[in-house]
Parts: structure tokens; C-alpha cells; sequence
């Protein structure tokens, strides 16, 4: 039970910020992109011996992955209602970077 919850709670921030750094992508990309991860990590668990590769892993490390989405989803939900609408997205220093926009100089 202990590593039920170390799966899921070690893949909720991974799942927020993947949805939150793609908001362009599909919902089978969304899917796939932490499945071919969880299914890469239990690979090298059973492959270097270090831990016991298991399905229940997986399928833990993908409800934290969903889990972290559906905060980021809850978290846009309320911003929408708290500023209505004025503001488009959450991720606005990671869009000002990703289109090439000059770094601000401090002092």
C-alpha cells in the first residue's frame, strides 16, 4: 500500500507540468508520452535487477500522470472563473521563452 501511494504522488507533478507545457497536444499523446516513460522505467527495474518490475506500477504511475493533469485542468477551471476569462493561459513565462522573447536583465 505504501508504494501504491509513492507511485502515484512521484507522478502527479510530472503529469501537471507535461499537460501544462503542451497544451497543443492530443489526448493520445498525452497518454502515450507517460506510458512509453512508466513502461521505460519498469524495463530498466527489471532489466538492471534493481527492483521488482510490476503492472501495478503502471498502472499507479498513470493515475498520478492523470492526476496531474486533472489538477492542471481544475487549477484552469478556477482561474477562468476567478478572472473570467481575462486571462488565456497559466504558462505565460514558459510561452514568452518557447516564441524567442528577450530575457528580462536584472539590475
Amino acid at each position: 500500500m505504501k508504494l501504491f501511494f509513492s507511485d502515484v504522488i512521484f507522478f502527479i507533478p510530472i503529469g501537471f507540468f507535461l499537460s501544462a507545457l503542451t497544451p497543443a497536444w492530443r489526448l493520445w499523446k498525452r497518454l502515450l508520452v507517460p506510458l512509453a516513460l512508466v513502461v521505460v522505467i519498469e524495463a530498466f527495474q527489471y532489466t538492471l535487477n534493481t527492483g521488482v518490475a510490476d503492472v501495478d506500477d503502471v498502472i499507479c504511475s498513470m493515475a498520478g500522470f492523470g492526476l496531474g493533469g486533472f489538477v492542471k485542468y481544475l487549477l484552469d477551471r478556477i482561474r477562468r472563473s476567478v478572472t473570467k476569462g481575462k486571462e488565456a493561459k497559466i504558462c505565460y513565462v514558459w510561452e514568452s521563452q518557447r516564441r524567442g522573447a528577450p530575457k528580462r536583465k536584472d539590475g
